[in-house]
């Protein structure tokens, strides 16, 4: 058996996301309640059927609100199928009421609200999931119908697949006629004044009138009402916390890129055109996201008569969104075009497979290759916050923190920390756990050690808003104690301080200088106390998204924790020290 449980321990979302990440094979038992079961059923990490307490009659309704048969005809189909689903699909298609491809649409559909559905209902009960090998031991019902090509978890559960999946089943539905589109009063019959009110009220309910002054305001509310990509489920966060734009118009191409890019960044919207690029853009600024574009130098110009898109682009972003950073992608060697596009404001042009060139079952895996390479260049360009964390444990000489081991859970992250402080470290390794933690609470961090009479940078991470890293920032951080009063406050009163206001932040411009260019609207200073006295300070903020700062009580908790133990660190260092003077005494003696 594959993996087995309960679902207090680990929820429906960690499970799927970890067979999806294994690729494993094989069918999930889920048990919520008693005499409830449920069978979702994964090809390589992909789902492609969920069966068990569900009524399939159901799923044949979809087919009556969608408008692709009549209420009377789908009685006649569940009587001539005696109501058994299988049969009565059968007859659908063998009576052309659906085609092959339109009911895998709807499978789709219907899958998506059942998982949607089981995130919601199994949060309690057990688990257990069967390799391919093992399914009669879960004594799963038999696929219904199955999807051919069998989809991620994430992708059933985002909402912009299921309404686009709604789009392409529903029918067209005619417009109305428009009051000018009616026959002329001349040629028309008269109209009883009895019905004539009737009449009036029914076609006004049809004609939308927009006066020429609301155009403007109704343009500024399809801004608003941008609908951005909700965030994947996961086991623990993207590698990136930026938001990627990704605007090309080849479908192959964008399609595949994007699957990829998902796993490795926070979010990743698509768009095709100048028009859609600059509505989704003002829509991610307004919600202070962390944007970087990758844009095709290929597609159409708005104007529809060039095929530089990209450069027109470049150039609308630079008028408009002058902060925005945008990577240009181009499959011709073109060196006069790259200048171009670096004189534009590219930060620099990639190379994207040449598929026209490549044999149909070679493109999947380029593109996939390609897409491993870009997000490795776009972290060393804007290095994520997990990989500075990573670099700084290997600069201390300890292992870092597993991947996988990222929970959204803070309280039994915070629980799991506190175990591992229970025993005596090392000095460097409960630095590490400092972070650890505080890389769950907050978008930036340093940690200060506090000496006799300066601070100086042990280590941090988070968005510099500038080609250096944190760390690379932290480790030439050494500044006076009284260089900050926050500081001064925190070492003298051994509490916490948080900064807030423009004054009070003004005040401490130089520390944040020191540490990027993104200043935060609000900080806190949370200190570590050994043997009575401030041994290191938690800087910390949220100024890439400028939220909030979370409640702080449970890393002030750990801070304690962290300060006693440093002192058994500490003490154990000088008994192990004191023990080897006396055995080099026991040995001279001798």
């Amino acid at each position: 058996m594959g993996l087995v449980g309960s679902l207090e321990d680990l929820s429906l979302l960690d499970i799927l996301q970890i067979v999806n990440v294994s690729k494993r094979t094989g069918v999930l038992k889920l048990k919520p309640a008693q005499e409830i079961d449920y069978f979702v059923y994964f090809t390589g990490g992909k789902i492609r059927e969920i069966l068990g307490s569900f009524d399939e009659i159901n799923f044949i309704d979809l087919f009556e609100k969608q408008g692709l048969i009549d209420p009377e005809e789908k009685e006649e189909i569940l009587r001539l199928s005696n109501r058994e689903p299988s049969r009565a699909i059968e007859i659908m298609l063998d009576s052309n009421y659906v085609n092959e491809k339109l009911l895998q649409q709807a499978r789709r559909q219907e899958l998506s609200k059942r998982l949607k559905q089981l995130t919601k209902e199994c949060k309690e009960g057990e688990f257990a999931f069967f390799l391919e090998q093992e399914r009669e031991f879960a004594e799963a019902p038999n696929n219904f119908i199955p999807l051919i090509d069998p989809l991620p978890p994430q992708a059933l559960l985002t909402q912009g697949f299921i309404e686009e999946s709604s789009a392409r089943i529903a029918p067209i539905k005619q417009p109305s006629l428009k009051k000018e589109e009616h026959p002329a009063k001349e040629n028309a019959a008269p109209v009883s004044p009895d019905h004539r009110e009737e009449i009036e009220e029914l076609t006004e309910k049809d004609v939308e009138i927009v006066h020429p002054e609301e155009s403007q305001q109704k343009e500024e509310e399809k801004y608003q009402k941008t609908e951005l990509t909700p965030p994947m489920p996961r086991i623990h966060p993207a590698k990136s916390s930026l938001t990627i734009i990704l605007v090309t118009e080849e479908s192959i191409f964008k399609n595949i890129l994007w699957q990829k890019l998902v796993d490795h960044f926070s979010y990743v919207e698509r768009v095709s055109n100048l028009k859609d690029y600059i509505k989704l853009t003002k829509a991610l600024l307004e919600k202070k996201r962390p944007v970087l574009v990758i844009a095709d130098l290929l597609m159409p110009t708005s104007d529809g008569k060039g095929y530089t898109g990209g450069l027109e682009i470049l150039d609308e972003s630079r008028n408009q969104f002058p902060e925005i950073k945008i990577i240009l992608l181009s499959d011709i060697v073109d060196t006069l075009m790259d200048d171009i596009a670096i004189s534009k404001g590219a930060i620099c042009v990639e190379r994207k497979p040449e598929l026209a060139r490549l044999k149909l079952d070679e493109i999947k895996s380029a593109i996939e290759e390609f897409a491993d390479k870009l997000s490795a260049k776009i972290d060393e360009l804007l290095p994520p916050p997990e990989e500075e964390l990573t670099s700084f444990f290997k600069d201390l000489g300890a292992e870092p923190t597993p991947l996988g081991m990222r929970v959204r859970d803070q309280l039994g992250l915070l629980k799991g920390l506190l175990g591992e402080l229970a025993n005596p470290k090392e000095s460097s390794e409960i630095s590490l756990l400092v972070l650890r933690l505080a890389s769950e609470y907050f978008e930036r961090a340093v940690l200060l050690l506090v000496k006799k009479d300066e601070i100086v940078g042990l280590g941090g991470f988070g968005v510099t808003g500038d080609k250096e890293t944190m760390s690379k920032k932290v480790a030439r951080l050494k500044v006076p104690l009284t260089a900050s009063k926050a500081w001064k406050k925190v070492i003298e009163e051994k509490t916490t301080v948080i900064l807030r206001g423009e004054k009070e932040i003004f005040e401490d411009r130089d520390f944040f200088q020191s540490i990027g260019s993104v200043i935060p609207k609000e900080c806190a200073s949370i200190p570590m106390v050994s043997r009575g006295r401030v041994i290191a300070i938690l800087y910390a903020d949220n100024a890439v998204s400028g939220e909030l700062l979370p409640d702080l009580s449970a890393i002030e908790i750990f801070m304690i924790q962290a300060g006693i133990a440093m002192e058994r660190a500490l003490l154990e260092r000088q008994l192990l020290s004191l023990k080897k003077g006396l055995k080099r005494g026991d040995s001279k003696d001798e």
